[in-house]
């Protein structure tokens, strides 16, 4: 028979592990735990016992592990969208510029990377939440508002092109059924809602920009980037 305790310990597992990530990859939250600890697990809705589960995340050792998962999640990231993160680290340089970037690290501290519904599925099957490229790609198109008539178009370019090549190889390899539609390529608009100029990445990994509507005939079946959308709130969360 299963008591009311044992019925709920899901729910706090659950938000057990989510405090567990913040820890690891949010330095505010592990700054905000090492001064008061249970004011924190009062914030996640959690008893001050859980303190005795949960590692010191002061000591050098937890430092140490946080460091490393935040910097194969960075290399990953990197591997995909190199030029993306080029172009949003030379806009923090930029002193005068109007409207800063935010940094990786305000990805690893945001919900989009802790919260499985804001991804894709992940390519082996495994399901949601294991896959972090396409939560980088979502949280630049809406931290950057890439997907507004008033985008930065180069930003927007590149995004999408790194975006479409991790889409495509994905495609062509052991995958998730979703990911089978971007076997013959991707299309996108160059300008939000802008019909023209458009860009296709063919199957090739062939990157063409098209300037007529004559040219768009053949390609109207690939799909169309800015329809791509995270799993969204059916995602079941994941507990290791």
């Amino acid at each position: 028979m299963e008591t009311s305790e044992n019925a709920s310990r899901p729910v706090h597992l659950e938000r057990l592990q989510d405090l567990f990530v913040k820890l690891l990859f949010c330095e505010q939250t592990r700054q905000s735990y090492c001064a008061s600890p249970r004011t924190v697990l009062e914030r996640y809705d959690l008893s001050p016992d859980y303190e005795k589960v949960l590692p010191d995340p002061d000591s050098e050792n937890f430092k140490v592990e946080a460091h490393g998962r935040r910097m194969r999640v960075w290399k990953e990231a990197f591997q995909w969208f190199p030029k993306t993160i080029g172009m949003l680290d030379q806009g923090l340089q930029d002193a005068n510029a109007a409207n800063r970037p935010p940094d990786f690290n305000a990805f690893l501290s945001s919900d989009a990377f802790t919260d499985p519904a804001r991804a894709l599925l992940s390519p082996d099957g495994s399901g949601a939440g294991y896959e972090n490229i396409s939560k980088f790609f979502f949280w630049v198109r809406a931290t950057c508002a890439t997907s507004r008539p008033n985008a930065d178009i180069p930003l927007r370019t590149t995004l999408h092109t790194e975006f479409a090549y991790y889409l495509i190889t994905t495609s062509q390899g052991p995958c998730e059924d979703y990911y089978q539609q971007f076997q013959e390529g991707i299309r996108w608009r160059e300008t939000p809602r802008v019909e023209l100029p458009c860009y296709v990445m063919t199957g090739e990994f062939r990157l063409g920009r098209l300037m007529k509507a004559s040219e768009i005939g053949p390609f109207r079946h690939l799909p169309d980037l800015d329809k791509v959308v995270e799993a969204g709130t059916g995602a079941a969360p994941n507990i290791m």
